[in-house]
Formats: C-alpha cells, structure tokens, sequence
C-alpha cells in the first residue's frame, strides 16, 4: 500500500487542509473532525445538510485551534464572524467536550423524516 496524500478535515462539513506528515492515534488523525459548528438555537452541530454554505468555507490547523477561511480567504474563526457569514448565532465546538447531536434525512432524495443521533464524543465523524 501506498499513501499518495494525506487530508485532514479539522471542522466537520467543512473543506480540510493537505498533509506531508500527521499524528495517528486510535481515533485516526490528529484534529480530524475535532470541531464542530454548533447551534444554540437548536442544540445542534451542524451538517452541510442542514447548512450547505459551510461546503464553502475550509478549515486548518493553527496553534492547536481551527482556522476558518471562506473561498476569498477571508478570516472567519471567530464565533462572532463565522455567526454573521453563516446568518445566524452559531458558536465552534470542540469534539473533546463530549457527545454532539446531530440530524440527518432518513430520505436523503427527499430529505424528510429527519432523526438525531449523537457522535461518540472523541471526533465529529459521522457514524
């Protein structure tokens, strides 16, 4: 086997950063999916589902924290400035606070008979 490229995702749903060299534990890479977006109006971290503009927006690793940039390369790690390019309050969850809930389609052609689940409190990763 041969690994060609390495990709880390740091914030879920959101685009991720190139690798030449990463940390591998029993949980995978090192701050893979290690933030989420999360709505205090809903209780829930989101998903591009529920919220498909953070297709648009990538996320690296800086100083242990993720940061956010948008297709312009505008800066928007901050809960303030990601709150306002997403539209509403939304605050950056860390993965290693514990168990997340989420929501996705049973139908996903239809998107309806949405239920929640909760991630297994180590990474956002779905499943």
């Amino acid at each position: 086997m041969r690994v060609q490229s390495i990709w880390r995702y740091p914030v879920k749903s959101m685009g991720g950063e190139r690798l030449t060299a990463c940390d591998v534990d029993q949980r995978g890479l090192e701050f893979d999916r290690a933030w989420g977006v999360y709505d205090p109006n809903t209780g829930l971290v989101l998903t591009a589902r529920r919220e498909p503009s953070l297709l648009f927006l990538s996320a690296t690793v800086a100083d242990g924290r993720p940061d956010i940039r948008t297709e312009d390369g505008d800066d928007v790690s901050t809960e303030a400035a990601l709150s306002e390019w997403i539209g509403r309050p939304v605050e950056i969850r860390s993965a290693a606070d514990g168990p997340a809930t989420f929501e996705n389609p049973l139908d996903v052609d239809q998107e309806t008979d949405w239920v929640q689940w909760q991630s297994a409190g180590t990474t956002f990763h779905d499943g």
